[in-house]
């Protein structure tokens, strides 16, 4: 008994005291590998059962300086895929008034680099607090949608995927003299995209208000180390309440950071 309540003892401070500081490590590792764009910092780890991790106030900074937040984050290894050969993540995040979750599946066997697949939901994000989408030019809104990535760990900034968006109560600051506007507000946003080769395809963008309505199709060229600098094509036509709903052909150009 004595050498069971040793090795009992010992067990429980590697799992409560050395462990989390290692799956600390693992996990800035894990996120940032191969990625020199990127850097993490995680302020607390600790294991959870059955077989994962919770993560407290994760930053994850861009090269350009603006950062992506999360408050917590609980990684679980999903086990039928481990039995399998293959790592899989679920991940659950509590990050600017919302959640969003998903997973991430590493496809080659017994590794965490190289090629993956990720998908990812989310709702009720404040896009307000969060800075990845402040370029001195801040969107507002309720932020929900869903993510299907593609693509190899070495390249992450660079996967191809699809996106889905809906932003509720919004508010889009234009540059000066912007098609006649400085404030775009919406009480609903909807856009479909595919990402790929750097770029990012509109399907579609629809921008419902009582003062407005719109829909645009094109694409923004994507800056992974300065999204800030992405360029934007899109062109589709707006109404007015005011003008009696007459259509206005619309072209938006310019930079993320000063739309035209």
């Amino acid at each position: 008994w004595a050498a069971c309540s040793i090795a009992l003892a010992v067990l429980l401070v590697f799992y409560f005291f050395m462990l989390p500081g290692i799956l600390k490590r693992q996990a800035v590792k894990l996120i940032s590998q191969g990625n020199p764009e990127i850097s993490v910092t995680v302020e607390s780890a600790a294991p959870s059962l059955p077989a994962g991790i919770r993560l407290g106030n994760v930053e994850v900074k861009l090269k350009s300086g603006k950062s992506f937040e999360a408050r917590k984050v609980d990684v679980q290894a999903r086990l039928i895929r481990l039995l399998g050969g293959k790592l899989s993540l679920a991940v659950d995040a509590a990050l600017y008034g919302g959640r969003m979750k998903g997973a991430i599946t590493f496809l080659d066997y017994f590794s965490t680099s190289g090629p993956f697949a990720a998908h990812f939901m989310f709702e009720d994000i404040k896009a307000g607090d969060c800075k990845l989408l402040s370029f001195g030019r801040q969107l507002t809104g309720k932020l929900s949608g869903s993510v299907e990535l593609a693509g190899d760990t070495a390249k992450a900034l660079q996967a191809d995927g699809g996106i889905e968006l809906k932003l509720a109560n919004g508010m889009l600051p234009l540059a000066p003299n912007s098609m006649g506007l400085e404030l775009l507000a919406f009480e609903k946003l909807e856009a479909d995209a595919v990402l790929g080769e750097g770029t990012l395809k509109i399907k579609r963008l629809e921008l419902k208000d009582k003062a407005a309505n719109g829909e645009f199709q094109g694409r923004i060229e994507i800056d992974p180390n300065a999204p800030e600098n992405s360029r934007l094509q899109l062109q589709g036509n707006l109404t007015f309440s005011f003008d009696s709903g007459r259509p206005h052909t619309a072209v938006l150009i310019g930079t993320y950071a000063n739309p035209a």
